[in-house]
């Protein structure tokens, strides 16, 4: 049974190469942190992968406003945190992004993987 972890994203407390993916969903700016990255790095197997998706777009319908808004409000709207691919890069991870498209919704994905 998995336990309950807390702790800063800039200094985890798991192994080096723990896991093989590790992933984030609407992060503040703290994933585009140098120290975040490194961190995540570390924790990755060589060749595992970063998931981060940092937002979603939306169409024109009213529900889909009515999301935009609230998720404009909770400052979860940035189609990418500012400075992750350069701090990725640092950290020795290579950055791809992808679009997924889900109902109302386009979702943005970065996933970097580890060299």
């Amino acid at each position: 049974m998995p336990s309950l972890v807390r702790a800063r994203a800039q200094v985890l407390p798991f192994r080096s190469g723990a896991f093989d993916s590790v992933v984030s969903t609407f992060p503040t700016e703290f994933i585009a942190d140098p120290a975040t990255l490194r961190e995540v790095a570390r924790v990755i197997q060589p060749g595992g992968r970063a998931v981060v998706v940092p937002g979603v777009i939306f169409n024109a319908s009213v529900p889909a406003r009515l999301l935009e808004w609230l998720y404009r409000i909770t400052c979860q709207q940035e189609p990418e945190p500012p400075g992750i691919a350069s701090a990725s890069a640092e950290a020795g991870l290579t950055l791809q992004r992808e679009r997924e498209r889900i109902g109302m919704v386009e979702v943005l994905i970065a996933v970097a993987i580890k060299r």
